[in-house]
């Protein structure tokens, strides 16, 4: 059986040792700065893109209110004949047959 060869510990002199230490504490703080200030991938771009996506889902919440009061709307225009008359009165300005337009309004048009 072949005996394996124990190879002794280096031994680092307290100069080495401290320069490693340094070294270690350099990387160190480059990577932390790297993750802090990453363009697209480190902190403050995460920190926006998430209040972007809280803008985006007020947005959405305030979009998804309006779409339901529109089919509200669609809902009432193709199934309640009067407030059909009424918005194509209000917003259209359209009269019946039979109607007349009376405008007593003070504007000079002589």
């Amino acid at each position: 059986m072949a005996k394996k060869r124990i190879r002794p510990k280096v031994r680092r002199s307290p100069p080495a040792t401290g320069r490693l230490l340094r070294l270690s504490g350099v990387l160190l703080v480059v990577a932390l700065l790297w993750l802090f200030f990453a363009p697209g991938v480190g902190v403050l771009a995460w920190w926006g893109k998430r209040a972007e996506l809280r803008q985006l889902e007020r947005e959405s919440a305030m979009l998804a209110e309006e779409n339901a009061r529109l089919e509200e709307s669609i809902n009432r225009l193709q199934n309640d004949p009067l407030y059909l008359e009424e918005v194509a009165r209000k917003e259209h300005l359209l009269l019946r047959r039979d109607e007349q337009v009376f405008d007593f309004s003070s504007g000079d048009s002589k």
